[in-house]
């Protein structure tokens, strides 16, 4: 993910988003704290109760993702 990329998702700061990464692994259902800024090349997440920094060049894809509907049925 380039930084004008970056800049286009910092929208979703704040929100529950999943992170596909270079390696093809993913980060589902963290929170983007922030999607770095200035001199930084860094996306921040918090996920599972600790807070990852993952390269923004690690980053091939990043969504907001659904919420979890609670006590009802997903239709």
């Amino acid at each position: 993910m380039t930084r004008g990329q970056a800049l286009q998702i910092r929208s979703l700061e704040g929100r529950c988003v999943c992170v596909a990464l270079r390696d093809g692994s993913r980060i589902d259902d963290c929170e983007l704290v922030s999607c770095g800024r200035a001199a930084l090349s860094s996306v921040w997440l918090y996920s599972n109760g600790s807070d990852r920094f993952v390269d923004l060049g690690d980053v091939v894809d990043l969504w907001e993702s659904e919420p979890l509907r609670v006590g009802g049925t997903n239709r």
